[in-house]
Formats: structure tokens, sequence, C-alpha cells
């Protein structure tokens, strides 16, 4: 069964206080820019497929076409549509069609239609609780490539780290000559 989590991204962007701030200080289009990302790093560490849904009204005409950054799919809806309404015509499709599907929003009435038509729902601070424990799975999965890279000496036989101990130091670089460099 297939697990698809759709986000409401304006709504996220105006709760969550990192992005809400990149907004405000920066550009709308940094802060989409950065839940893309965020996103594109959750879904990763998850089996959802991530849909990202904006409202048309803040983006150029030319872009309201469906995207797909990495493992993220972003839709913008149509004009005289809001992006609640797309999320309902989703979800609603995907919901028959046997899919698993929650919906990230702080929106109450969308939360009710959400869980009407039986899909999940969980609200902007429930996912940014979920992002931030998968940054954190980030974090340590890296610390612990680096720290299995740094064992060299655990990971080679014994006896051939033994050998590489007793090599010579290999012989000093010659020195680059700088072109600039009077002769």
């Amino acid at each position: 069964m297939r697990h698809i989590l759709l986000v409401d991204g304006y709504n996220v962007i105006g709760t969550w206080p990192s992005l809400r701030e990149i907004r405000d200080t920066i550009s709308l289009q940094e802060a989409r820019d950065r839940l893309i990302a965020l996103l594109d790093e959750y879904a990763a560490m998850t089996s959802e497929e991530v849909v990202l849904v904006f409202d048309a009204i803040y983006q150029q005409p030319g872009l309201r076409k469906p995207q797909s950054s990495g493992k993220v799919v972003v839709l913008f809806s149509q004009a005289g549509e809001t992006a609640d309404q797309v999320i309902e015509r989703v979800a609603t499709r995907l919901v028959r069609s046997g899919c698993a599907v929650r919906v990230a929003t702080s929106d109450a009435a969308e939360q009710s239609y959400i869980f009407g038509i039986g899909a999940l729902r969980c609200s902007t601070r429930e996912l940014w609780g979920e992002v931030e424990a998968s940054q954190q799975a980030i974090a340590q999965r890296l610390r612990e490539q680096r720290e299995q890279k740094m064992r060299l000496g655990e990971r080679i036989d014994p006896k051939l780290y033994e050998k590489l101990g007793q090599l010579p130091p290999p012989p000093p670089l010659p020195q680059a000559r700088n072109k600039h460099h009077a002769r």
C-alpha cells in the first residue's frame, strides 16, 4: 500500500517559525525552497511519498505546473482554486484508490474534511516534530559514517595495517612554481 503525505505548503510556512522568518526577512520563494528541501530529506527517511500543495495566487503563472524536486511532488492550485480544494480532490482520489493518506494542515475545516473521507490528519506542529526527528536521524547517520571512516585500522586486515605502519614516509612533493613569481 502506498503511503502519501499531502502538505498544505503556505499553511506550514505560516506556522513553522523558521520558515515564517525566512518568508518575512528574505522571500516567500526562499521559504518555499527551504520547505521543499526539508520535506525531501524527510521523505528520504520515511516510507511516505510527499505531495506539497501551494496556492497559485502567490506564484508566477508559468510555474503553476506540477513539479518534482527529489522525492517531493510540488503542486500549485489553478486560478480560482485554493490549495485546500486541490488537497481535498487529491486526497479523495487517493483514498478511493486504496492509498494510506495523511494530510498536514492546521486548518480546522480542512482537517474535518480530511477525517471525513477516511484520511489521517496531522497538524503542522506534529509534522514539524517528525521533520526535526528525521533531521536528527540524518545527523546521527552522518556522525556514524564519519566515525567509521576515521577507523581505517579497524576495517582492514591487522597484518596489512601493521605493514602500512612500517612503510617509510613518502618523499616530499615538488613545489609548484608560481607563474607570477619572479625568476
